[in-house]
């Protein structure tokens, strides 16, 4: 499967408008979360909007999967259990879940015969994670097929990754111009970095079947 992956948009339009004109060309598109920016001029519920448009606009052209950033974490969840902390969830997103083609926050999906994918949430209830990635383990051994993780932050769930082993780990919360790469045992660690004031997103083009994957930074 051809796969592009990117991160930290930060509800950039020129960006966005470019990953809509790409789409096609891709049988995923990845997204490891920041898709709203919380020090931006235009109001939260207006990227919302413009966001969610595009996301359903996307999974028009191909299949969409994407995690939460901090940035995207917008409502406060009241703690189920008494001197529990309060934590903050991307509700927002994980409700674009209706839409077939797109793997939204918090899931594990098979497409068969080509890639298992588990999306992190930043904030996650107690459990989830461990849960979506056993879950992701199961599957690709069931199926014999590469698994791709995608998570905001890979530092939060460090742990987890290195007993599970997915094949892939796709990252953002990494600002570096240049792109992130490494490999630990099994798993390839992806981040495309971003350039800010760039026309066209930083992203990579994974083959997840041969495991190539080239940088495109502009």
């Amino acid at each position: 499967m051809k796969v592009l992956l990117t991160a930290d948009l930060h509800c950039n339009p020129g960006w966005l408008t470019w990953l809509e004109n790409e789409a096609m060309k891709y049988g995923l598109v990845c997204m490891a979360g920041d898709l709203l920016d919380a020090f931006s001029e235009l109001e939260i519920g207006d990227q919302v909007a413009h966001v969610r448009g595009f996301f359903y606009r996307l999974a028009g052209k191909t299949m969409v999967a994407v995690c939460s950033g901090n940035h995207d974490a917008l409502e406060l969840v009241e703690p189920l259990s008494p001197g529990a902390e309060a934590v903050y969830a991307a509700a927002w997103l994980a409700e674009l879940g209706e839409a077939p083609e797109l793997i939204t926050d918090g899931q594990t999906r098979l497409v068969p015969g080509q890639l298992v994918i588990t999306t992190i949430p930043y904030f996650s209830p107690a459990g989830l994670e461990g849960s979506l990635i056993e879950e992701g383990k199961d599957l690709k051994s069931a199926h014999v097929v590469p698994w791709l993780l995608i998570v905001h932050d890979p530092v939060r769930v460090q742990s987890a990754i290195s007993r599970a082993r997915p094949d892939f780990v796709h990252f953002g919360h990494y600002h570096g111009p240049e792109g992130y790469s490494r490999r630990s045992g099994s798993t390839l660690f992806l981040s495309a970095g971003q350039r800010l004031g760039a026309a066209v997103p930083n992203h990579i083009i994974l083959d997840s079947e041969g495991g190539l994957a080239v940088w495109k930074c502009t």
